[in-house]
């Protein structure tokens, strides 16, 4: 995984990220109590999956500390999700838990836009071949599906989407030059996040109309593909927070600021 950053501070948060990430989440603990050994309150509505062991938590002096979700003293309680994929407040009653990075919250907020914005791309990159292939593969009036104008619309218009989110990662993986600083670089990771989510949320919606009914039955593999879409778009910062984010920039700094700093000048 690569960062647009020379920051030692973006460096530790992305270290931290690629190292842990994998079966964990991220959450904001400012308002969480922490002493020297232990921390305790409750988070409510923090991204999980299945996969979910561990709890990473922004604190308020701005270290990263790891928590167990499967130790004694933390309660999660899972919330039901249709579409918006899965949440759950955590309660956490003077549970021990271990530092793992001195970072700045803004370098560890970007590189967890960044790590989201990768996540989304490999989900939505499978939802895209999944549903190809269903339209390929499925006949009606002894024709595939794909042979349908309407249908064939919709998949080629699933193509350009999964395009625009290849170009936000692009965007993560553009060394830049060493002069941005930290808020320049922050800036570029949202306008990816961005990207990917709006080109995400309307890739996910396309592969199930272009699998029709199937998956009402059972569980379906296109499911676990979207859920994690929605996922990824909403972890930590929410996608709507972080276009309300860009838009305040927008209006503080004006069009050509903004297509400056977000638009890294190539030889």
């Amino acid at each position: 995984m690569s960062y647009s950053t020379q920051s030692a501070a973006y460096r530790t948060a992305a270290w931290v990220l690629e190292h842990e990430a994998d079966a964990a989440t991220l959450a904001d603990g400012r308002s969480l109590q922490l002493t020297d050994q232990t921390v305790s309150g409750v988070l409510r509505g923090v991204p999980v999956v299945d996969r979910t062991k561990t709890l990473l938590i922004l604190a308020a002096d701005d270290s990263i500390v790891r928590v167990s979700l499967v130790r004694p003293g933390v309660t999660v309680e899972r919330l039901d999700a249709l579409g918006d994929g899965q949440s759950a407040n955590i309660d956490l009653q003077s549970v021990a838990f271990t530092v793992v990075a001195t970072t700045s919250r803004p370098a560890a907020e970007a590189c967890y836009l960044a790590q989201s914005t990768y996540d989304l791309a490999r989900e939505a990159s499978k939802a895209y071949e999944l549903t190809r292939e269903q339209v390929k593969t499925r006949e009606q009036f002894g024709a595939p599906l794909v042979k349908l104008p309407a249908v064939a619309s919709n998949l080629a218009r699933m193509r350009v989407l999964l395009t625009q989110i290849d170009a936000a990662v692009s965007m993560l993986e553009y060394e830049g030059e060493p002069a941005r600083d930290a808020a320049e670089i922050g800036l570029i990771y949202r306008v990816a996040r961005a990207t990917a989510s709006n080109a995400g949320t309307e890739l996910a919606r396309l592969a199930h109309q272009l699998h029709g009914a199937k998956g009402i039955r059972e569980d379906y593999a296109l499911h676990q593909y979207t859920r994690r879409i929605w996922e990824s778009r909403d972890l930590l910062v929410p996608a709507a927070e972080n276009l309300a984010a860009l838009g305040r920039h927008a209006l503080g700094s004006g069009e050509d600021k903004v297509w400056a700093e977000t638009t890294p000048a190539r030889a």
